[in-house]
Parts: C-alpha cells; sequence; structure tokens
C-alpha cells in the first residue's frame, strides 16, 4: 500500500498524480503481476482521495494495459510497464514491412549491448536458451532466444519497445516470417550472436543480429 497521499492545489487529488503513484506501485513490483491491486475502499483511506479520482486513475492505467478488472475477483496487474500497449497503439496503422525492420534494429542494438554488458552467468544462460531453441518450432525456439537476448542487454526501455512491437506484428505474422526462413538459418545467426557476445565484440554481434532478417 503507497504510503503517500496525493493532494493538488488546495488540497485537492489530482487524477493524473494519482495515476503516477499506482503507476509506481506496479513498475516497482510492489505490487507484481497477476496479482490484484488492494480493494477501492483500502486505497481510499491510504491515500485520503475521492472513490471518483481512484476509478479515474484505475481506468487510465487499465487503458494502457497495466491493469485488468476481474468482475467478482478485482483488479489485477497485467505487466509493469505501460510501454509495450503504449507502443503497440502508437504503431497502428504502419506497413508490416517497417514494424518488422524496426524490430529488427531493436535485435541488433539488443545483441551490442549484450556483448558490451554480459556476465559469465549471462553466456551460460544464452547458451541454454540456445539449446533448448534446437528441435522446437522455429518461432517458438526464436523467440526464447530473443527473450533472454534483452534481458542479457539490460536496457528495460528497448526490452519493453522491442515488446509493443511484438504485440503489433502479431504472433500470426511472426509466424510467417519465422516460416520464411529456414529453421538452420536462423540458428546460424543465433550462434553468431552467441560467439560474439562471449567474445565482448559489439559490432560482430551486432552484424550478426542483422542477419536475423525479419524474422
Amino acid at each position: 500500500m503507497p504510503r503517500a497521499r496525493v493532494f493538488g492545489r488546495a488540497g485537492k487529488p489530482v487524477s493524473s498524480r494519482l495515476m503516477r503513484v499506482l503507476h509506481d506501485e506496479i513498475s516497482s513490483g510492489r505490487w507484481p503481476v497477476g496479482t490484484p491491486i488492494p480493494v477501492e475502499s483500502a486505497l481510499v483511506v491510504g491515500l485520503s482521495v475521492g472513490r471518483t479520482t481512484l476509478r479515474e486513475a484505475v481506468s487510465t492505467l487499465a487503458h494502457l494495459g497495466m491493469v485488468a478488472p476481474t468482475r467478482g475477483a478485482g483488479t489485477f496487474v497485467r505487466t509493469n510497464s505501460a510501454i509495450p500497449a503504449a507502443m503497440a497503439d502508437f504503431t497502428t496503422g504502419y506497413d508490416l514491412s517497417d514494424l518488422r525492420r524496426t524490430r529488427r534494429a531493436l535485435l541488433v542494438e539488443a545483441a551490442r549491448l549484450a556483448a558490451q554488458s554480459r556476465s559469465e552467468e549471462d553466456i551460460e544462460e544464452l547458451r541454454r536458451a540456445l539449446l533448448a531453441s534446437q528441435g522446437v518450432a522455429c518461432e517458438s525456439g526464436a523467440n526464447q532466444f530473443h527473450a533472454t537476448l534483452f534481458r542479457v542487454a539490460r536496457n528495460p526501455l528497448l526490452t519493453d519497445l522491442h515488446d509493443g512491437l511484438v504485440t503489433r506484428i502479431g504472433r500470426a505474422a511472426l509466424s510467417q516470417a519465422a516460416q520464411a526462413s529456414s529453421v538452420e538459418g536462423i540458428a546460424e545467426c543465433h550462434q553468431a550472436i552467441l560467439d560474439a557476445i562471449v567474445a565482448s565484440d559489439p559490432e560482430r554481434a551486432a552484424a550478426a543480429a542483422s542477419g536475423l532478417g525479419t524474422s
């Protein structure tokens, strides 16, 4: 439960400031993904705000995709960042080929950053992801390796932007793109990325990631 009270001018609560307080509770992990936020009555008392103001703030978070109301069960945290949902909305109407090229650019930058910041533990995690991706569906294996790559890059904003693009592109489109590339070709690119990260060579890692095309 956030302890700070939210006041605007003349001691009146401001829904935008309240939304930021609730947002911070979620993004910090104090309200974990998959769990319900405190009930309305507790928030009203704890933050000294009106129910209408609170509902406006929660509605904004729901619109951003961070929370979702469930009838009879409360409002649950869906994600700890509003960026993926906002990115998905913002990119509506863009050509699919442009979205795929932008996604590739993010993968290239993630590979570059991973080569700069990786630890020995990160390398082992990437190796496990690469091994696990072998012998499974092309799309599924690629997604698993890419998710690990973004974690190793240690840039939450980059990860959120990528997740938003993946949402907008859609699983079906990603699957079609993955099928257009051979399993062997994608595996070779992933191995080249890993080898460059092991060697702490950012430019080589970026060049290897650029070979992923739009898959």
